[in-house]
């Protein structure tokens, strides 16, 4: 409904301005006059590298009608005409210039995150250095508390025997 709301309001203004196509009408006719500038451009450069000079001349010609028609459009709509296309320009500017931004900032962000992990990484193999070292005064603790009460136990079990082999021999 607004869309169709807004196509009569710009066919109403442009028939009070006195013109009865649309700005996308124009910009059609535009594109499609440019088109056929190029394909012409491109029959002309064929056209002299086969030495044909008539068809030279009759493609001069309509490349002249052409520009000539470009030239008036430009003249009576080049306001609305090139307007449109200003604004996806700078729209396309912007995106281009907050890439480069987010570029930038994510350089100094993506180097701030890797110095905070290495920092980090540091503490945790600190801590796990301190947690082994811890792990290994313990075993050896356990190590020498068990060789102690083995060595106990071996003398104990050996004064056990020789009383009893003393108590047998009497």
């Amino acid at each position: 409904m607004k869309k169709y709301l807004w196509e009569q309001y710009n066919g109403y203004t442009e028939m009070t301005e006195g013109k009865d196509i649309t700005v996308v009408e124009i910009q059609m006719i535009y594109k499609e006059l440019m088109d056929d500038y190029k394909f012409i451009a491109d029959q002309i450069v064929d056209s002299i590298d086969r030495n044909d000079y008539i068809a030279l001349s009759k493609l001069i010609g309509q490349r002249k009608q052409i520009q000539t028609a470009l030239d008036e459009v430009d003249a009576l709509y080049g306001d609305k005409l090139h307007k449109r296309h200003k604004v996806p320009k700078q729209i396309a500017d912007g995106l281009v210039k907050s890439a480069y931004f987010v570029d930038a900032r994510g350089e100094e962000a993506l180097r701030s995150v890797c110095i905070g992990l290495e920092s980090l990484n540091e503490t945790v193999r600190t801590f796990v250095d301190k947690a082994v070292d811890g792990t290994s005064v313990a075993f050896n603790r356990g190590n020498q508390m068990h060789y102690k009460v083995s060595r106990d136990l071996l003398s104990k079990t050996t004064n056990g025997l020789l009383k009893m082999a003393n108590t047998l021999k009497k």
